[in-house]
């Protein structure tokens, strides 16, 4: 080893003798040394020969801490983001389930809600039977008289109750919505026999004016005198009077 490295530092001094070169040949030919290996340490002999590349510099310091320092700075960001995260995780794994199981459940009660309202429509017909017959709401009353429809006699529950709120309610406003609807139905035989049976329980010209459109509108007017023969002869005079104006004008 001590021989091949005289004969290398020769060689890279330029002083190899012939007996030398001899011996760096063979060692290049029986793969002893091969030439990356002459060229590396020709060029590690050079670097060698500048000491002072060696030597850390004040700037390479500078640089050294500075590096050290930005990397420390991204190191506690890096830890401060993930407890973050891992924060945020714990939160959203405690809440996310029980949220989701709600909005599931309110999801499935307002499906099965509006299924039940489709399959099993004699439930709204009781329902908007018991509105109208107990609620006192008359905004209420008049939406959902409004938002009626009646299929054909087999409503025989809503009709019914459309009829008893024309002949019994409180608000003229209430009857006038009943008329409204059952105008369009007219023409059933269910609901015209009820039309004129509630002309009697009438008390408002306005009421009966429109009651006797109602009926003229199923395909056959009634005759004056028999609206006439209909009206509560109990009713004061005055609105008496009102309501045979009325027929005249019809």
């Amino acid at each position: 080893m001590e021989q091949k490295n005289k004969i290398l530092k020769a060689y890279q001094a330029g002083t190899l003798d012939e007996q030398g070169q001899v011996q760096l040949e063979a060692w290049i030919a029986d793969g002893s040394l091969d030439l990356e290996e002459l060229e590396f340490f020709s060029e590690t002999l050079d670097y060698l020969g500048q000491p002072e590349q060696l030597m850390p510099s004040a700037k390479m310091d500078g640089r050294f801490y500075a590096n050290l320092e930005k990397e420390k700075s991204q190191l506690q960001n890096s830890k401060t983001l993930s407890a973050q995260f891992a924060d945020w995780l714990l939160v959203f794994q405690r809440w996310a389930l029980p949220i989701t199981a709600a909005i599931l459940l309110f999801l499935g009660g307002r499906f099965w809600e509006m299924k039940s309202t489709d399959l099993t429509p004699e439930n709204d017909a009781s329902h908007i039977a018991s509105v109208l017959i107990n609620t006192e709401d008359v905004s209420e009353k008049i939406h959902l008289v409004s938002s009626t429809k009646i299929v054909d006699e087999t409503d025989k529950k809503i009709i019914d109750a459309l009829l008893f709120t024309l002949s019994n309610d409180d608000s003229n406003n209430v009857r006038l919505a009943c008329i409204d609807v059952l105008m369009n139905y007219s023409y059933l035989p269910l609901v015209r026999t009820g039309l004129i049976s509630s002309i009697s329980r009438q008390n408002s010209p306005v009421v009966l004016a429109n009651l006797a459109e109602a009926i003229a509108a199923g395909g056959e007017k009634m005759d004056k005198a028999e609206i006439h023969s209909r009206i509560d002869q109990q009713l004061p005079p005055p609105v008496k009077k009102s309501m045979e104006a009325v027929l005249i004008n019809l």
